[in-house]
């Protein structure tokens, strides 16, 4: 604590490789935060794209538009591990346009 103080009160001063030293830390310092900010706007502007073609994917899928393909589902219901009822269902299967998502409906008949 003493020598705190006596360093305090001293009136030496700095040195001028002391402040050309502290100097260069700080520089270096803010362009490490500078480059931080630059990669997290990169960062965060492919996440964006990445995110508006995975909710136009799912919009185009969910919304049922383009030309279906027609499929079948197929069911087993099971009671106490044993099958009860085997079936299927005829669907049509939506996908978008990257063949990433797909969705289906029941054919109308």
């Amino acid at each position: 604590m003493r020598k705190l103080t006596a360093k305090i009160r001293s009136r030496k001063g700095e040195t001028l490789i002391e402040i050309l030293v502290s100097i260069l830390i700080v520089s270096l310092s803010a362009l490490l935060v500078a480059s931080m900010f630059v990669a997290a706007g990169r960062i965060n502007l492919s996440v964006r794209k990445m995110d508006e073609d995975f909710y136009h994917s799912v919009t185009e899928v969910e919304s049922q538009t383009g030309t279906p393909q027609a499929d079948e589902v197929n069911f087993q219901i099971k009671e106490d591990g044993f099958v009860v009822e085997n079936g299927s269902i005829d669907v049509n299967v939506y996908t978008d346009e990257n063949e990433t998502f797909s969705g289906y409906s029941q054919k109308e008949e």
